[in-house]
């Protein structure tokens, strides 16, 4: 065979190999999306019921050949032991989420004279800047924000009206759902081996476990370390700003931690501006302790994030705010998380196939 010959024989190959991973990331976009959108609560509790098992499994496994107690009873304890943590912790730091909230509203006049006094002294200062009439950025910023809050106001109340029922038969939807997965971890529990037994046999072992290898090597660990961050951070902000004595920490740590979910953003996008505004109204020592939580949450980031993940997940901040964008117009809120797990998936398929 000629050189040339060969040459259209390696394009071929080259070209039908581009054809194939094309075709397998749009299926997989495809199929993962239709799951996420009409099947994937519907396995959530089962997800949750694996997890646990997985969790609990080694307990049950020590104390069965320990002191030979029953695995079902074994289970059902740690099952009561770990809903009871969960739901004390939960319900105090709701409660402690909910207090600060009402005094965040009972307070809101207050601070809205003191945003106001504030607004005014900057927009005064652009006035002089770019030699404006004396008040003339402030009118344009609050007549717009006026018309914003009103907005908001007139969408807010019947929505929260309306849903009112609906967060009800959404709570009510909750505690079935952990039922399920209580009883699901049970059941689990009971015939593991078995279900082992038969996945590791079925015929499609080889194909699955690739995928769920490279998910679990990726996927799972970027969850694991966005979760381990996001939690840290949280309780530095929170400590930080008790120090300076701020009476919303605990509200205010937790909503700007979930900026860290956020590839190349982070806590920055608030805690930098925040201390520039300290440090115009010349509060050296506030503006100090935000600028300091600030390094703190990044450094410990930069720190723990290689050890966590390493190069294991192999995409880049950039595909993962991308994928959260996207996310978001297709699923909502829970698109923050499904967009950027929904790419993973992609990614690990497109790894394990091609």
């Amino acid at each position: 065979m000629t050189i040339s010959g060969r040459g259209v024989i390696v394009e071929k190959d080259t070209n039908r190999t581009k054809i194939k991973t094309v075709l397998l990331i749009i299926g997989t976009t495809i199929v993962v999306y239709l799951f996420f959108r009409y099947a994937l609560f519907m396995f959530v509790p089962f997800i949750l019921a694996y997890f646990c098992t997985k969790l609990l499994r080694p307990v049950v496994d020590w104390l069965y050949n320990k002191i030979k107690m029953l695995k079902m009873i074994s289970t059902t304890i740690l099952l009561i032991i770990l809903v009871s943590i969960i739901g004390t912790a939960l319900f105090f730091l709701t409660k402690k989420l909910f207090e600060q909230i009402s005094s965040l509203v009972t307070n809101m006049p207050i601070y809205q004279e003191v945003i106001i006094s504030g607004l005014q002294k900057v927009c005064g200062s652009c006035d002089r800047l770019f030699s404006l009439e004396k008040g003339q950025v402030f009118d344009f910023l609050y007549s717009n924000g006026a018309k914003f809050v009103v907005g908001v106001q007139e969408k807010m109340v019947p929505m929260i009206t309306q849903r009112s029922l609906g967060i009800a038969a959404l709570m009510i939807n909750i505690i079935g759902k952990i039922i399920i997965v209580f009883i699901g971890v049970l059941m689990m529990m009971k015939d593991y081996d078995e279900y082992k037994g038969f996945y590791e046999t079925s015929r499609f072992y080889e194909d699955i476990h690739k995928v769920t290898g490279k998910l679990s090597e990726t996927g799972i660990a970027y969850l694991k370390t966005q979760a381990i961050i996001m939690m840290i951070s949280a309780a530095i902000m929170t400590c930080g700003l008790l120090l300076i004595k701020n009476r919303y920490a605990l509200l205010i740590g937790i909503l700007i931690s979930l900026l860290d979910a956020l590839p190349a953003v982070g806590c920055g996008l608030v805690l930098i501006p925040w201390a520039i505004i300290e440090l115009l109204s010349k509060d050296i020592l506030h503006a100090t302790v935000i600028i300091t939580i600030y390094f703190i949450c990044e450094l410990m980031r930069q720190f723990l994030e290689p050890k966590l993940l390493g190069d294991r997940i192999g995409i880049k901040p950039v595909y993962l705010l991308m994928a959260m964008v996207i996310g978001v117009e297709l699923f909502g809120i829970l698109g923050f998380l499904l967009g950027p797990l929904g790419l993973v998936i992609i990614s690990a398929v497109v790894k394990a196939y091609s």
